[in-house]
């Protein structure tokens, strides 16, 4: 017997030899089985679930009017269209591995370096400000920024939404 046996003998508290125990070794593996199927079915479904609910977040973080930008220790880890293009850039791809401090002007350097040390004595801070950037082609445009501490791929990040509050 095993412990699934056991398990059917006990609740409906049959014999443990017998005619009992024929029935229950018959109908064991065929509810074994069943269960198995239905655990298989209901895990597909669930991490489909769990894809389409990806798949919709990042729709929406690629179509948001912000900038959105995923940061850990000074590097860009995910950016989304607004954010390549608001740094000067047609393809994400071109900033993602990026350190940050490159699209920083030198006139809020000093300003970053607050901000990073502010993040380390508090890491669930959130942060509202006003910075200066240095966009790919040499451009100078002024970002208003809110940055929230996430949970990116597992591990603890910064999302910083930000937009251009340039004067044209």
């Amino acid at each position: 017997f095993d412990f699934f046996d056991n398990t059917i003998i006990t609740v409906f508290g049959f014999e443990d030899d017998g005619i009992f125990e024929l029935i229950v070794d018959f109908i064991s593996p065929l509810v074994e089985l069943t269960m198995m199927l239905w655990a298989l079915w209901t895990g597909k479904k669930i991490i489909q679930a769990i894809h389409d609910e990806e798949g919709h977040y990042k729709r929406l973080l690629q179509l948001s009017p912000e900038a959105i930008i995923v940061e850990k220790e000074g590097e860009i880890r995910y950016i989304n269209e607004r954010g390549a293009k608001l740094l000067g850039s047609n393809n994400p791809s071109e900033i993602v591995g990026t350190e940050i401090c490159q699209f920083i002007h030198d006139d809020s350097m000093e300003m970053l370096m607050a901000l990073r040390k502010k993040v380390r004595s508090s890491p669930n801070s959130i942060l509202n400000d006003k910075i200066k950037i240095k966009r790919k082609d040499g451009s100078i445009i002024d970002l208003q920024f809110l940055s929230t501490p996430i949970d990116f791929m597992g591990q603890t990040a910064r999302e910083i939404i930000a937009w251009d509050i340039s004067i044209h």
